[in-house]
């Protein structure tokens, strides 16, 4: 969805068709607030980060930190384990992957899943394990420990999360994680919108309760709020219908 369509449908919600009241550069702020607020709720802007297959690779990171040059490789294309490096943060590190894939994201905010690539015959999905166990029963023995990684945690909420893996891996090779994204803002009407359909449909009812809020107008505002939740509920439904896992459970 444009932007130009977002202003429309709120304007027709706050009853300023014309713009007299809220100004352009405001209504632009809170279709953006709406659409960062719907990504958070519903976690329907999700995204696969893929390394590059490692057959034939032989250039190792040495001493390079997470996010830093690996010889004989190109960091901005390859998405892939440093030797030694438990620690991957989504600022710095993860972040210029994902936008480099993929179109209207600004940041990770949450790692679902992460597999990890064991010298290009396996790619397993790692054990996940809740912070505080992870640093007590895996961190406390690291020490000169490196393999390939068993196990990841996040460290931090939100934008400012890390990955940390254990055991840290003992070479370079691809890996893929599933992430929840924060979208990008929209400025023009040609920027690309993130927000999938039909999850756009409630963002407008969450700029017009901003703007009713910066009017004083806070029944309005939470009227549009309650039409905004229940869009999230509606759309959710809408998407996921349930699946069968298989239709032939005696082969299994």
């Amino acid at each position: 969805m444009s932007l130009q369509d977002y202003v429309v449908q709120t304007r027709d919600l706050i009853r300023d068709t014309q713009g007299l009241f809220v100004t352009p550069q405001q209504l632009t702020q809170y279709i953006n607030e709406g659409r960062t607020q719907v990504a958070m709720q519903t976690g329907c802007v999700q995204r696969f980060i893929t390394g590059q297959p490692p057959f034939g690779a032989s250039a190792q990171a040495g001493q390079a930190v997470a996010g830093g040059a690996m010889p004989g490789s190109n960091p901005q294309s390859t998405f892939a384990t440093i030797p030694n490096q438990e620690r991957y943060p989504f600022v710095g590190y993860a972040n210029q992957y994902l936008q480099k894939q993929h179109r209207g994201v600004a940041t990770i905010i949450d790692v679902v899943s992460i597999a990890a690539s064991w010298g290009g015959a396996f790619r397993p999905a790692l054990t996940w394990l809740p912070w505080e166990e992870f640093q007590a029963q895996l961190r406390a023995t690291q020490i000169l420990v490196t393999n390939y990684p068993l196990f990841w945690s996040v460290f931090n909420d939100g934008a400012d999360g890390e990955v940390w893996v254990y055991p840290p891996p003992q070479s370079v090779d691809e890996w893929e994680w599933i992430v929840f994204c924060e979208p990008a803002a929209i400025y023009k009407n040609d920027d690309y919108d993130a927000i999938p359909h039909p999850f756009q449909r409630a963002v407008k009812y969450y700029a017009a309760k901003r703007a009713y809020e910066a009017s004083q107008r806070f029944y309005n505002a939470e009227l549009m709020m309650r039409d905004f939740e229940r869009n999230l509920v509606g759309s959710r439904g809408a998407v996921d219908r349930g699946k069968v896992p298989t239709y032939y459970p005696l082969a299994i």
